[in-house]
């Protein structure tokens, strides 16, 4: 009889190591960011279970304002697949999360029809506002139903030769793509699934200051209803202002340091506040700050301050991961989320 049990045990224990096998997975993120001139590429393999471990990461630059892009992008595209294959990552899932400054969202209402009136209705409302909307952009649209006569209809769109440009950079670098999204998508889920915000039912402005650029998010209940991204980050911060930063002691600000500090955050305040006014007109907003770096604590004293702001930390504060690369990996919401074609007809 025991020996019985031990074998059942033996075997209980093999299904469940195998089915925790089973839910851990090895994949690639690829985070691209285009700011400006400049097109970043943060590639980042992890293998996912309950916990996640990055076992590499890649980052890349180019610079758009050349003749040459189409050339570099093929051969940033060979660089990419044979780090991937020394690497050993190359054979896995890739998901792409698009940081782009050129993607922007239209609105509009419509009523409840057929669904073949239907797509003929949003043709006829984008090509108002568009002309041939389609041979100009590429769109992923999200449907909700408002009460029991109307549509609430989202379209993201999306430059589509630049949309092009990327997916044969995708297709060049032999990438297996699984999922085309967008990040401020992917961050608001992170920041609602970890229950980052207070106050869900606020507009809420969430400011992440990264290495070198710096996102702004806007998020009311389970949408995103604004997205920019500003060309300066941390990295960039001055050494003065790094130095007075350090040196602070949280009083009264020497006009040295309170100019070196203006000189560092205006173009992303500058931001905050235009966003944020528009935000107000609907709903009362709360404003958090992320830093992915050590400075954060003083920094956001120094801007509640200098600014007359009260902006909160972003509370749930991972300490290892960038938020935009790792958010790739949430859990997403069809009904809200943006997803893009991983291919376009000609």
């Amino acid at each position: 009889m025991m020996e019985r049990i031990r074998r059942g045990l033996e075997g209980l224990n093999g299904k469940l190591a195998a089915n925790i096998t089973l839910k851990r997975e090895k994949r690639n993120i690829l985070t691209l960011t285009s700011v400006e001139d400049s097109l970043y590429f943060d590639l980042i393999g992890v293998e996912a279970g309950r916990k996640i471990e990055i076992e590499y990461r890649l980052n890349y630059l180019l610079e758009k304002n050349n003749n040459s892009l189409n050339k570099r992008l093929e051969g940033m595209a060979k660089t990419i697949n044979q780090d991937l294959l020394h690497k050993e990552y190359l054979k896995y899932p890739v998901t792409v999360s698009l940081n782009l400054d050129g993607v922007f969202v239209e609105r509009m209402t419509l009523p409840r029809l057929s669904g073949k009136e239907l797509k003929r209705a949003i043709g006829l409302e984008m090509g108002k506002l568009y002309g041939d909307y389609e041979s100009k952009f590429i769109a992923s649209a999200l449907l909700t139903p408002i009460g029991k006569q109307l549509y609430n209809l989202r379209v993201a769109l999306f430059g589509r030769e630049d949309y092009r440009q990327i997916l044969e950079f995708l297709q060049d670098a032999k990438l297996k793509v699984d999922k085309i999204t967008l990040a401020q998508d992917n961050f608001k889920n992170l920041i609602l699934n970890k229950k980052m915000l207070s106050k869900t039912g606020n507009a809420n402005l969430i400011i992440n200051v990264g290495k070198r650029f710096s996102t702004i998010v806007g998020v009311k209940e389970k949408s995103v209803i604004a997205h920019q991204i500003v060309n300066h980050g941390f990295k960039a911060f001055r050494p003065k202002f790094a130095e007075g930063l350090k040196a602070w002691e949280e009083e009264a600000f020497p006009p040295a340091f309170e100019k070196e500090l203006r000189r560092e955050m205006d173009a992303i305040m500058t931001e905050v506040f235009r966003i944020g006014g528009g935000m107000a007109r609907e709903a009362s907003v709360d404003l958090y700050l992320h830093v992915e770096d050590g400075s954060e604590e003083k920094l956001l004293k120094a801007i509640n301050k200098c600014y007359g702001l009260e902006i909160s930390k972003l509370p749930g504060n991972p300490q290892v991961f960038e938020l935009l690369e790792i958010s790739a990996l949430e859990r997403g919401d069809k009904s809200q989320d943006f997803v893009f074609p991983t291919r376009l007809e000609r």
